[in-house]
């Protein structure tokens, strides 16, 4: 193996270059606690591939707006700043310049995590230079899942499928999956 050919599979490990990958799966609505069929074709870029198996990611959050804090909590908060103030202007000895201007910043955007899951459907093997694989399974997502919204706050998922390898594994990037009810 040449220099060039070393260069490459350094470059193929960091960037995930080392394979193609492509996903399919049906139905095309999932349905909590169901299975869903896939099926992942990898292909080599060039070189042969160790592959630790193939894996199929699925991902999920709910998006919500947070709500303003409790009077208490801002009570307890603006007690804090008070002190803090306090001690900003003993240490100014004297100068009692202080800024009056406060932001009340409202509810806020924030999200969790309700599936983080790898499933693997392919044990490991070696892909051999220029080969291609097919394989096919069953991912069956958790039954309490919520379906997915249709607008921007509520429930979103994504699902990918990814050759696990040395470096970074090549994958089909995350594609929105679709969970009915």
């Amino acid at each position: 193996m040449g220099f060039m050919d070393k260069l490459k599979g350094a470059v193929n490990a960091v960037t995930g270059g080392a394979a193609e990958v492509k996903m399919t799966w049906e139905p095309e609505v999932a349905t909590p606690g169901q299975a869903i069929n896939v099926t992942i074709t990898v292909k080599s870029t060039g070189a042969e591939v160790e592959s630790d198996g193939i894996f199929v990611d699925v991902y999920g959050a709910e998006t919500f707006m947070t709500q303003p804090q409790s009077e208490a909590e801002a009570d307890a908060m603006d007690e804090l700043e008070e002190e803090l103030v306090i001690t900003v202007e003993e240490d100014l000895d004297g100068i009692n310049e202080t800024d009056e201007n406060t932001v009340d910043e409202g509810p806020q955007e924030d999200s969790r995590t309700v599936i983080d899951e790898a499933y693997k459907i392919c044990d490991a093997f070696v892909l051999a230079a220029n080969e291609e694989k097919t394989v096919s399974g069953e991912v069956t997502l958790p039954g309490d899942l919520k379906p997915t919204s249709p607008e921007y706050f509520g429930y979103h998922y994504r699902i990918r499928g990814r050759l696990g390898a040395f470096g970074n594994d090549p994958d089909t990037g995350y594609k929105t999956l679709q969970v009915g009810g």
